[in-house]
Parts: structure tokens; sequence; C-alpha cells
């Protein structure tokens, strides 16, 4: 019996051993070597793994978890319009027991069932870059995407005419920045009975697509007048072919961003202007937030819960403006 007795034990142990290592596994690491209390874990999960713009936005969520005492893990899907992954990024950081999410969503309505599976398993999400379909979140930080559209429009005409062609490179259909600076901009446009606006395209967030849209318009029997990049990338792959043909005199570019290849490409007024953001502040307030919502326990925030961060619109002119420096070069500062 005695013998009986022992053998359940050890086995009861092991079974009890072996569920451990298996949550070690599954879970993120919450506790501290030296310290008792638990470290608050934030997943970020961003549009895609690559590109200048969203290596800032991690950089300032790590500026943030250190200022903070938050243990930050990035992840994000190859290419920004497969959401599906970012909707399985979402349940996995929920079942793995993150305290809260940082979400740059790319697509305003298709991550709706995996937010409401955060929501339901009370882990807060906080919104950056672009917002999405549902209330079901606790804090967004984003940018006014119609009003810098609806700057695009306007920097299009005083560079180009009331009488032109204009030709639009988007990024990902789904997305609510696209959408919404798309809206802006042919909003804006609209105006003007003259303008010709041809079939916008998309780049998928790839520059070299982007190039080979470009490519293809320069090389139509009629030009567009303008060209106009709804997103860093675009902007890049607009810039690149328009400095290939040299065209930039005659061809107008406006974009957004200022990555460092946009940089060269500002300094030489090979894009005439770019709508800069601030991705930097968007990925620190983004942590900060995360930490807040988990200390006050609330899914949704009570006070000044949809926060519009500024952009500012650069050219070679002003690029090197302090006040402009921060935001086109985070790095250094």
């Amino acid at each position: 019996m005695n013998r009986r007795v022992m053998f359940i034990g050890i086995m009861a142990a092991l079974i009890i051993l072996g569920m451990l290592m298996l949550i070690n596994i599954e879970g993120p690491d919450i506790t501290v070597e030296g310290e008792e209390k638990p470290v608050v874990n934030v997943a970020l999960i961003l549009k895609m793994k690559h590109g200048e713009y969203w290596e800032t936005v991690n950089m300032g969520a790590e500026i943030a978890a250190k200022e903070f005492g938050v243990q930050v893990d990035y992840f994000a899907p190859d290419e920004e319009s497969n959401y599906k992954a970012q909707g399985e990024m979402i349940r996995t950081a929920v079942d793995r027991g993150y305290d809260a999410i940082v979400l740059a969503p790319s697509d305003l309505f298709l991550l709706e069932p995996a937010l409401d599976y955060a929501y339901e398993n009370k882990v807060p999400v906080v919104i950056v870059d672009s917002m999405v379909g549902t209330w079901k979140y606790y804090k967004s930080f984003t940018t006014n995407n119609y009003e810098a559209g609806e700057r695009l429009g306007k920097l299009a005409v005083e560079l180009a005419g009331k009488d032109i062609k204009v030709g639009i490179i988007s990024f990902v259909s789904g997305s609510e920045n696209a959408i919404e600076r798309e809206k802006g901009l042919r909003e804006y446009l609209s105006q003007y009975e003259n303008v010709i606006i041809r079939d916008t395209m998309y780049s998928m967030s790839d520059v070299e697509l982007a190039s080979q849209i470009t490519d293809f318009m320069l090389n139509e029997l009629r030009p567009p007048d303008v060209l106009i990049g709804l997103n860093a990338v675009s902007t890049l792959g607009i810039a690149k072919e328009v400095s290939k043909y040299h065209v930039w005199e005659q061809i107008p570019v406006v974009g957004f961003d200022s990555t460092p290849q946009e940089i060269e490409f500002l300094e030489t007024s090979v894009i005439d202007n770019a709508i800069v953001q601030n991705p930097f502040n968007m990925g620190y307030l983004g942590v900060a937030e995360a930490r807040n919502a988990i200390e006050s326990q609330r899914l949704v925030a009570v006070e000044n819960k949809d926060v519009q961060v500024d952009t500012v619109t650069i050219n070679a002119e002003n690029l090197y403006y302090p006040e402009n420096e921060k935001l086109v070069f985070p790095f250094t500062h």
C-alpha cells in the first residue's frame, strides 16, 4: 500500500511539474529575477515586420517600456495586407496571458472578431496609427487622415494647377488610413472641374510594386501632371521612378512620411512635400497608455479616448528647421 501511495504521489508531482513547464513555454515571462512582483507584459502588434516607419514605432515603444517598467514583445506579419495573421496574433497574445495589447490595425473592420475576443477576456487594447470599426478598445493615437488627404489635394493644386491629371498610389485598400486619406484627397479635388483623377493604384506597401506602377503611369499617352503617394512606401516608389526619368521638375510629387530614403529625395526636391506623422510618439504613447489601462483595470478609457497626433508638412526649405528635426530624425533626439 505504501509503495502504491508513493507511486501515485510521484506521478502527481510529475504531472504538476509538466503543467508548470507548459505554462512557462506558452506564456510570457511574468517575473523578474530578484523581484516578487509581476512584470507588466504588453504585446506590440504592428502592420508589418519591415519598414522604417514601423521600426520607429517600435523604438518609441521600447523607450516607453524602459521608462515605465514594461516588458514589450514585438509581433507583425510579413505583409501589411495580412489582417488574418494580425487577428491570430491578437488571439495568441490573449491566450498567452499578455496584460495588454498595443495594435496598429491593418484593416478597419476585419479585425473586429479578434478585438471582441480580447475584450471578452478583459485584455485592454490601445490602438495606434489607424482606427478600427469597433468601440472595444481602451484608447487610440492616430493621424487625422481625412484632413491629411485634403492637405495633399491642396498641395497638388498649388504645385501643378487646377487643370491637371492626378495619379494616386495608395497602399492597402481596407486600411482606415488609406480610406480616409483618399477620401479627403478626392473630396478636396472635386471642387475643381478640370482636375482628372485616374483610378487609384495599390502598392500593397511594396516599394518595387509602387515603382512599377509609377513607371506605367509615366509611360502613358498623357502622364499625370502630379503624383501622390498615400504612405511612405508608395511615396518612395514614386520618387525613385521620377528620379530615374529625370522628370521631377515637370511632375511634382507629394506624399507621406520621412524615411531616410525619402529625406534624400526631399533634399533634392524630387519629393516636393511630405506630410510627416509622428510614429515614435505613437509607439511611446501606446505603451504608456497600455500601462495606464492595466493599472486602472479599465477596458475603455473614461475620457480623451481618441487622441489625434499632430502632423507637419515637410519640404526642402523647412526640412532642417529645429521644430521639424524631432519628427524627421527621431533617432537622434
